[in-house]
C-alpha cells in the first residue's frame, strides 16, 4: 500500500486532516483555524502569513511529486503486466485482442491497488492545492489590510497635522503677524 502524505478522517470537516511524513511523524491540521484571522490577530497574522503559505505550499509540492510517483509506478506495473499477459496469451498460443489485454490488465489485484493508490495520491494532491488557493487569497487579504490601514493612518496622521497648524496659525491661509 502507498504511503499517506494526509489523512482525511471519515465523518469529519476535509478542513481538518494529519499530515504525515516519511519518518512517520504526524501532525494535525485544521485549517479553518490556520486561515482565521480576526480584528485583534491580524497584525500578528500578516507576520505569521509567509510562514504558514511555505508550509502549506511544501505539503502541496510534496503531495505533486508523490501524486506523480505514483502515476509512474501504476504505467510501470501496466507495461509490466502487459507483458506478463501476452507472454502467458504466447505460451497457450491464445488469441489475445487490444481489448482484452487492457480488460485484464485493469481487474488485476495489484493493478487496482496501485490505482487506487493514485486516486488516493490525486486527492491528497487537490486538497493541498485548495489550501495553497486559500493561503494565497488570505496573503491578498492581509495585503489590502494592510495597505488600507497605512492609508488610514496617513489620513489621521495628516487630518491632525491639520488641527496643528490651524491651532498655531501656521497653516495655508494664516498670516505672520509683523512683530
Amino acid at each position: 500500500m502507498a504511503q499517506e502524505i494526509i489523512s482525511l478522517p471519515v465523518g469529519s470537516s476535509i478542513l481538518q486532516f494529519q499530515v504525515r511524513f516519511s519518518d512517520r511523524k504526524v501532525s494535525r491540521y485544521d485549517l479553518e483555524e490556520e486561515l482565521k484571522a480576526t480584528q485583534d490577530s491580524l497584525d500578528q497574522e500578516l507576520i505569521n502569513q509567509p510562514s504558514k503559505f511555505a508550509w502549506v505550499a511544501t505539503l502541496h509540492a510534496v503531495a505533486l511529486s508523490y501524486r506523480d510517483e505514483i502515476k509512474q509506478g501504476l504505467e510501470m506495473l501496466s507495461a509490466e503486466l502487459d507483458r506478463e499477459y501476452r507472454s502467458k496469451a504466447a505460451t497457450t498460443q491464445d488469441k489475445m485482442t487490444e481489448t482484452s489485454l487492457r480488460s485484464q490488465i485493469l481487474v488485476d489485484s495489484r493493478y487496482k491497488q496501485r490505482y487506487d493508490d493514485f486516486l488516493k495520491a490525486c486527492t491528497d494532491e487537490r486538497v493541498l492545492k485548495v489550501a495553497r488557493e486559500a493561503f494565497e487569497q488570505r496573503s491578498q487579504l492581509l495585503i489590502a489590510y494592510a495597505a488600507n490601514k497605512r492609508a488610514e493612518l496617513n489620513a489621521r496622521v495628516s487630518v491632525g497635522a491639520e488641527e496643528v497648524r490651524g491651532i498655531m496659525g501656521t497653516g495655508p491661509g494664516h498670516r505672520r503677524r509683523p512683530s
